[in-house]
């Protein structure tokens, strides 16, 4: 892969999300920040079309089966990162911040346009609450105490916080409707 210049980004949330739903389903911000249509795409129903794999039979040889290619797809990451292959998981903060900023900018091509902060770059930021390289979740949006203050977009500049009571509002009056 590296000598092809090939770039490998595993994808382990939703492998954890789709392999085990009800947690994922349980998480703190979702029942204030998820639209009701959306919500309904994830609701079991076997006759849908979009039936979420977390739904589908999941017995003790599926489980295993899914644990065992987890943890293969794992120790295949860890040996990429080590031989020099772009890969995002199991790495140091700043490694996983570059794997999302300057490696992409790289791996796309345009390195010269994208993926630092520079004069005449185009850059869309986050300003966060903390150091990211103390506690790498001061980036998750909605984390308690930390989390994105800022989001920076074509210039424009958004209060995170407002954006996000603003999103809790639109989901509580799409609520409130879809139950009358």
């Amino acid at each position: 892969m590296v000598k092809a210049n090939v770039a490998w980004v595993p994808t382990f949330d939703i492998y954890e999300a789709s392999r085990d739903l009800q947690p994922a389903q349980n998480q703190f911000w979702l029942h204030d920040h998820l639209h009701p249509a959306l919500a309904e795409y994830f609701r079991r129903n076997p006759r849908k079309e979009n039936y979420p794999s977390g739904w589908r039979p999941y017995g003790t040889l599926n489980g295993w089966a899914a644990r065992s290619a987890f943890a293969t797809t794992r120790a295949s990451s860890t040996r990429s990162l080590a031989s020099g292959c772009s890969a995002s998981w199991g790495c140091h903060p700043i490694k996983v911040i570059q794997h999302a900023t300057s490696n992409n900018a790289r791996i796309l091509g345009v390195e010269d346009q994208l993926g630092a902060v520079r004069a005449g770059y185009l850059a869309d930021l986050i300003v966060v609450n903390g150091n990211p390289l103390d506690d790498i979740k001061v980036r998750y949006p909605l984390t308690e105490g930390a989390g994105i203050e800022w989001t920076i977009k074509d210039g424009i500049a958004c209060h995170a916080p407002t954006l996000a009571a603003e999103v809790r509002d639109i989901v509580r009056k799409a609520c409130r409707a879809a139950s009358r």
